[in-house]
């Protein structure tokens, strides 16, 4: 399968349509997904999310924007993240080496790091809410903000350019979140000068390794969808609406169809994770949608793949769950070749 998926990256279609389930346990995905993601993010920063971050605004947000010195936090070296991410990846550094599957690297990137740095202490650790205060320094400090953006930029940057295990993937998926489901969740100045810059610095790093770059990202992508198809290989998950009705279901793929028009991007689509871990009406509803919908893709560039990894209520040792991913993959090899 590895070999199909290359294949479909470089811009041949293939008989099969590659299946995705992230399930955020690589052994598992080496089970029942044709790819495994391994998670190279930063444990120092993600639990900011928790505790707080050195950036955290005081109670009135104009005057803690104005006043915020990104110099007063104690910034890590980058051989020391560097040793973070090495001793985080040789963990699975056997299954990379003997899996016949895809390998894909997931990191967070610059913006989502600094909305981590800017969050405040949350009181449920089991569900971290973005409170977007990044987003408010962008409009109030546009050049601390720029400053958090690129030296975290240079984090990825250097990560990517010096770990000994970048060899063992295909593909590096960066993860940054800037739409909702009405456009830019960060002011369009911030977009032009900052975060367009920074992503195509991050997306050459990848693609000067050999890679494959993707780009994951919450909401309505397509004001920027000339942008990423210039600079990176593959979009995930292509959110663009709400989805809780099999209704619902019909007009997001119409919304797909119409991104997917004329663009070489590998598109990774197609299992709302509310669906694929919902109720049995629900996952009724999705296998009915694959079998009856979906299939208008299937000459598409495009990845049969969840939207999202599972979240913490999912109890992924479940037989129903695991019996979900077969059922999936079956409707998969049944309904979704392309016949080329």
């Amino acid at each position: 399968m590895r070999e199909i998926i290359i294949t479909l990256f470089k811009g041949v279609k293939t008989r099969v349509t590659p299946l995705q389930i992230e399930i955020g346990d690589p052994f598992l995905e080496n089970i029942y997904s044709d790819i495994i993601t391994i998670s190279g993010r930063i444990s120092k920063f993600e639990t900011f999310y928790v505790h707080g971050g050195p950036f955290s605004r005081s109670l009135n947000r104009l005057s803690w924007a104005k006043k915020i010195n990104i110099n007063g936090y104690q910034w890590p070296s980058k051989k020391e993240l560097l040793m973070e991410f090495d001793k985080r990846v040789s963990v699975f550094k056997k299954l990379l080496t003997e899996t016949d599957r895809f390998r894909m690297l997931k990191m967070l990137g610059p913006t989502e790091m600094a909305e981590a740095f800017c969050a405040s202490k949350s009181l449920n650790r089991g569900f971290i809410a973005h409170s977007f205060d990044y987003s408010y320094l962008c409009w109030a400090n546009p050049h601390a903000a720029k400053e958090i953006h690129d030296k975290l930029t240079e984090y990825i940057i250097y990560i990517l350019e010096n770990t000994g295990f970048i060899k063992l993937f295909e593909a590096v998926r960066i993860a940054d979140d800037v739409f909702d489901y009405h456009g830019y969740l960060y002011p369009i100045e911030f977009i032009n000068k900052v975060w367009r810059e920074n992503h195509k610095r991050i997306s050459l790093t990848i693609k000067s390794k050999g890679l494959y770059a993707v780009l994951h990202t919450d909401g309505d992508p397509s004001r920027e969808a000339e942008f990423i198809e210039e600079n990176y290989n593959g979009i995930h998950p292509l959110d663009l609406m709400p989805k809780n009705s099999y209704k619902e279901l019909i007009e997001w793929l119409n919304l797909i169809n119409r991104f997917i028009a004329g663009k070489k991007l590998i598109f990774f689509t197609g299992l709302p994770i509310n669906f694929l871990y919902g109720d049995e009406e629900k996952f009724t509803f999705l296998k009915e949608f694959l079998i009856k919908d979906l299939s208008v893709l299937k000459n598409s560039n495009f990845i049969l793949a969840t939207t999202h990894r599972p979240y913490s209520t999912v109890d992924l040792c479940s037989e129903n769950i695991k019996n979900r991913y077969l059922e999936i993959k079956k409707i998969r090899d049944l309904y979704l070749g392309t016949g080329h």
